[in-house]
């Protein structure tokens, strides 16, 4: 019998806010490229290197001076080697035997209200490969960098409830993305965790899509029904990202209440039969 594989790669995606007030640097690190990125995160160990054995070597009130440009240097290297937001596909009912797929990456998306492009390979833009069965409904979630660490914790601790087996901190090699299959004992907290519901739940951030229809035939043909969610044009998927919750920013005249478009994500979907 013959099978539809459904892929989605994040073409484009746009936010007025990010979940920070960013400087201008701040921005123009979210937009480096990736081999320029390299390149500044081995730059800075390098000075952090040199800076440490300073602080190792001074004496009296260079100490203090020492230790501060240490500190400078660390939060540097992180906001150059940190990703801070996280973007997830929630794929309800793909194909039998599946009630939830998630598929998580993470990214520095700026805040600056312009598209921001992901490269065209599906390695470096990938947010899901599926399999899917007749129809499914498609939601983006959109986390900020305050809540970036409650989400990978809560998704180590599905794996683990998944795998039957410790996760750890394993996940965060996983080149920044993963599917986590979410088997029926775990669905329920899942459910409740992207909801918001639980009240240590640190998993929802900034925004999310209105839920989308799916629907795949054998021969690998694609119909998407977004009504409301969206449109759908030659392949790709544009999907509003409505706020999740109130935002005061301290830019002047950006304020964005609860259910106002925060920004957009497109998507490029294909599909191919196989079997």
């Amino acid at each position: 019998m013959r099978r539809t594989l459904l892929r989605a790669r994040i073409d484009t995606i746009t936010l007025k806010y990010n979940g920070d007030d960013e400087s201008a640097e701040e921005r123009e690190i979210a937009r480096l490229e990736p081999a320029e990125r390299q390149r500044r995160v081995a730059r800075l160990r390098r000075e952090l290197a040199a800076a440490e054995r300073a602080r190792e070597q001074a004496r009296g009130a260079a100490i203090s001076s020492a230790s501060r440009n240490v500190t400078r240097l660390k939060d540097r290297l992180r906001r150059v080697s940190e990703k801070d937001n996280s973007v997830t596909a929630v794929l309800d009912y793909p194909r039998s035997g599946e009630s939830r797929l998630m598929s998580h990456r993470q990214l520095n998306i700026p805040g600056d209200n312009e598209p921001f492009e992901l490269p065209d390979e599906f390695l470096e833009s990938a947010l899901f490969k599926e399999e899917i069965q007749g129809e499914t409904m498609l939601q983006i979630l959109v986390t900020d960098k305050d809540r970036n660490s409650g989400f990978l914790k809560f998704l180590r601790d599905v794996l683990s409830a998944v795998f039957s087996s410790v996760v750890g901190d394993a996940i965060k090699g996983i080149s920044e993305i993963f599917v986590s299959k979410a088997a029926d004992n775990v669905g329920g907290r899942i459910t409740k965790e992207l909801k918001g519901d639980d009240k240590d739940s640190r998993v929802i951030g900034l925004a999310r899509s209105r839920k989308i229809e799916i629907q795949v035939d054998a021969d690998g043909g694609i119909d998407v029904r977004p009504g409301t969610g969206g449109t759908y044009v030659d392949g790709k998927l544009a999907l509003p990202l409505l706020a999740d919750r109130d935002f005061r920013i301290r830019r002047p005249g950006t304020d964005i209440a609860k259910g106002d478009q925060l920004g957009e994500i497109v998507l490029v979907l294909e599909a191919e039969a196989f079997g």
